[in-house]
Parts: C-alpha cells; structure tokens; sequence
C-alpha cells in the first residue's frame, strides 16, 4: 500500500466552489417540447388515447 493521502481526505485541499447556479438555466430550455414518447408516458397528463376504438377488423 502506498502512504499516499487521498485527495478525498486532505484537510487542507481547497475546492472551488463549482455548484452550478440555479438561476443561469436558460428560460428557452424550459419550453422544450416533449418527444412523442416523453408526452403518452405513464402518468402523464396529457396522455393520448386514441379517438375512437379500434375498428373491427375481424370481417375482412
């Protein structure tokens, strides 16, 4: 075993703070429209059914 510290316990190691800021999302990301399988998930309320049943194809 080495007796190197790891960085993960020196006391003395500085870290930037690199957290990212909450308010710099920009607003344009926010109105990103959902892809097809993202808006008829489960749960989702604005789930598609389809508009009428599925027709009988059992004649043909």
């Amino acid at each position: 075993m080495s007796n190197k510290k790891s960085p993960w316990s020196d006391p003395d190691l500085v870290r930037e703070d690199q957290s990212a800021d909450p308010d710099s999302v920009d607003p344009k990301d926010q109105n990103e429209k959902p892809t097809h399988e993202q808006t008829n998930s489960p749960g989702s309320s604005k789930k598609q059914n389809p508009k009428s049943p599925y027709p009988d194809r059992s004649k043909y």
